[in-house]
């Protein structure tokens, strides 16, 4: 007795486009990394105005500091506005044998906010016997490093506190809360920076934001025009989950609204470069001071 295959029924072609739900749904915090990594800003950084003279980046970062205003030589108010302050610190020459160094602090809420720390070995020593510091200058950018993680990660127990003076003299002093007394651990003399200093900066950081902005949409545009060739179902599913919002939990707030930071911050630095180009008159410097909501005060 012959026995006969019975032909097979071919299965069914499974579309390519066709991909499981599951599968596709992505950590956006690893395709945030992909598209960061994929930026190259070091072209832009190389423009800032504070890599002169030989200087580079040590330390950037931004600290909570309490503001506080002082009129002559009368005492500074004893209760300021507590405010994150993006602090930069540059050192000239090596790391390790540095020739100077020089502390810059900036303010996103206020774009003429600028001061300046600037000093050498030579000026180092009048600040190492006045204060009886126990380090050498070679040592002093690491100090100042530590003295502010401190600020950022023990903000209970160490405080920094930034007097303005009138005349643009300032000081940032470094306090610590001992819960039976405060003591004063460095003070820093800064200056505010010259009305062209402060152009500059602001120029730079207004073209720096919108040439991301710019970097940022053309990727996120090659990105679109690939998943749309390679996964249509994926990019089906990308354009129906909500876009989140800074801050907060967009899927939880049901709101579909668009909320760009980097195009808002674009618009501001927008608005600036047409406040100092319009300006005939010397910006003030010093922003205003809340009476209450900032740290204890210390005598």
């Amino acid at each position: 007795m012959s026995l006969s295959a019975s032909p097979t029924k071919p299965l069914p072609e499974r579309s390519s486009s066709h991909i499981d739900p599951a599968s596709t749904q992505l950590d956006r915090s690893l395709v945030d990394a992909a598209l960061a990594s994929s930026m190259d800003f070091a072209s832009l950084d190389e423009l800032d105005p504070s890599l002169t003279e030989g200087f580079h980046i040590f330390y950037e970062r931004e600290v909570p500091c309490e503001l506080r205003s002082a009129e002559g030589n009368d005492a500074p108010s004893e209760v300021g506005a507590l405010e994150a302050i993006k602090v930069k610190v540059l050192v000239q020459g090596e790391a390790a044998t540095p020739l100077a160094l020089r502390v810059e602090l900036s303010s996103e809420s206020n774009l003429f906010f600028h001061y300046t720390h600037h000093i050498t070995e030579a000026a180092f020593k009048e600040l190492q016997e006045g204060q009886k510091l126990m380090v050498e200058f070679s040592e002093y950018p690491a100090v100042i490093l530590r003295m502010l993680n401190h600020c950022v990660r023990e903000p209970h127990s160490h405080l920094a506190v930034f007097v303005m003076q009138a005349s643009g003299e300032a000081r940032l002093d470094f306090i610590q809360n001992m819960e039976y007394k405060f003591v004063e651990l460095l003070s820093c003399k800064f200056v505010a920076s010259p009305e062209e200093l402060v152009r500059q900066h602001v120029s730079f950081r207004y073209n720096a934001v919108k040439s991301r902005l710019a970097l940022m949409q053309a990727r996120l545009a090659d990105v679109h025009a690939l998943i749309k060739v390679k996964s249509p179902s994926l990019l089906l599913q990308l354009q129906r989950t909500p876009p989140r919002m800074p801050g907060s939990n967009a899927a939880a707030l049901g709101s579909t609204m668009r909320s760009d930071s980097t195009v808002s911050r674009t618009a501001t630095l927008g608005r600036s470069i047409s406040m100092i180009s319009s300006a005939t008159a010397k910006p003030e410097r010093v922003p205003s001071l809340a009476v209450a909501g900032g740290p204890t005060s210390w005598h």
